[in-house]
């Protein structure tokens, strides 16, 4: 998105180059193209993990690229919504594995409030696919704690809770079968 070269933009301008490499990645996922959208938000993760510092040296003369420091708060918040976007591309291509993973890394990550329940949102519906109830019933109660008004993590926790209660009335059952005549 930018016709300079990476090693003589400012700081500032890195991070434009990353925010508008996320739009279009935002872009993609509107048009319904997920698969260029997911690509979007890897190249943008990349770039803020290894290029954004490329070709600025510190008083030494060692490329901050070639240090291990941590991210800076704008960039982890950045690379945590591609996360978050990522998986819900995922969910929408039906790769459950990987919305879980990038759930997850969202997680991982300082999320506001609003972003933490939708990355648990999303990772809940994908459990749920996989059949993992519990861990599916888990991260859909954390985020109706977070936003009991959002209608779509209120449907999803009426689905799960209801499989979920069902699914401890069967333990208790087969718990009351295994144990009739032991104690």
């Amino acid at each position: 998105p930018s016709e300079k070269n990476l090693g003589h933009m400012t700081i500032d301008e890195k991070y434009d180059f990353a925010r508008q490499y996320k739009e279009a990645g935002n872009t993609f996922f509107k048009e319904g193209k997920y698969e260029f959208a997911l690509k979007n938000y890897q190249e943008t993760i990349t770039y803020l993990r290894h290029g954004l510092r490329m070709g600025e040296v510190d008083s030494e003369g060692v490329p901050f690229a070639a240090r291990a420091n941590g991210l800076d708060p704008e960039s982890k918040r950045i690379i945590s919504s591609c996360h978050s976007n990522m998986a819900a591309c995922a969910l929408k291509l039906e790769r459950y594995h990987e919305v879980i993973k990038h759930a997850t890394s969202a997680l991982d990550m300082d999320l506001k409030e609003g972003a933490k329940a939708k990355a648990l949102f999303r990772r809940s519906k994908a459990y749920h696919y996989e059949g993992k109830l519990e861990a599916a019933y888990s991260d859909i109660c954390d985020a109706k704690k977070i936003d009991p008004s959002d209608k779509a993590v209120v449907a999803q926790y009426s689905a799960v809770a209801k499989e979920y209660r069902e699914l401890k009335r069967q333990e208790h059952e087969a718990a009351k079968t295994v144990w009739k005549g032991k104690l």
